[in-house]
């Protein structure tokens, strides 16, 4: 017995659950804007009583996480962007306590999204492209995926690249697979890197191939490792060197940004 709840198997796979899908929310409102810290505080205190006071789901934990939504609709009703990102993720995902209902996760994402939450438009383009809570679109996928792009988002720089690219639209994809490369993006680096590599969309290039493996695999890409190794034989001892300077700008100014 544990805090008077029968332990087992199933218990704990449950609160394992719980505890991950809590998790991913809080980080997602732990890395939002300053003016935004309370509601990531509220929700990791609300995790902290969830995980260390509750071991085993319970009535009274339960009643937090409702209390806690019910403080989001109140602040959505003032329109505020935050909640709605936060109150459709939770739906988006499901609760303890909370029925997962995608429809309704994405009306408030979509809200949210129009409003110019940035992490909204990129989890609604994700819903689009994988038809979570509405039909599947890759339209309007593309759509959120470069408004967030556009916004400055990493991986949504990398999503909307994919999808031009697919669409033959190279010069486009390039684009934003050099902004994804240079926020640290490490998929991104690796593309751009074959993009010149093979001169798929671009004419080919086995220095600026050769920079960007680097680039990735000094972040651990080991698939990186072995292209670079592979481009680095096409390559004259002059123009390695040149390479090479240039890879290691770019790593460090990446990482004094980062």
């Amino acid at each position: 017995m544990l805090y008077g709840q029968p332990f087992n198997k199933a218990s704990q796979n449950r609160q394992q659950a719980g505890w991950t899908r809590f998790t991913r929310l809080c980080w997602q409102a732990l890395n939002s804007k300053r003016k935004n810290f309370y509601m990531g505080i509220r929700i990791l205190f609300l995790i902290l009583l969830y995980v260390f006071f509750n071991p085993t789901v319970s009535a009274e934990s339960t009643k937090r996480v409702l209390d806690f939504i019910s403080e989001l609709e109140v602040l959505v009703k003032e329109g505020n962007l935050v909640a709605e990102f936060h109150l459709g993720n939770i739906y988006m995902e499901g609760l303890e306590g909370v029925s997962k209902d995608q429809h309704k996760g994405y009306g408030y994402l979509l809200s949210s999204a129009k409003g110019g939450h940035i992490q909204a438009q990129y989890n609604l383009a994700a819903s689009y492209k994988l038809g979570q809570g509405i039909p599947q679109n890759t339209e309007k996928a593309l759509h959120w995926y470069l408004q967030a792009a556009n916004n400055g988002h990493a991986n949504a720089q990398l999503q909307s690249a994919l999808i031009l690219q697919n669409r033959k639209k190279y010069s486009e994809a390039i684009v934003l697979f050099n902004k994804a490369a240079l926020q640290g993006i490490v998929d991104a680096q690796f593309l751009l890197a074959s993009v010149y590599h093979f001169g798929k969309g671009a004419p080919q290039n086995y220095r600026i191939a050769y920079v960007w493996y680097s680039i990735a695999a000094a972040n651990g890409d080991s698939d990186s490792e072995k292209m670079r190794d592979m481009v680095l034989k096409q390559l004259d001892n002059e123009t390695i060197a040149k390479a090479q300077n240039e890879a290691a700008k770019i790593f460090e100014s990446m990482k004094s940004n980062g």
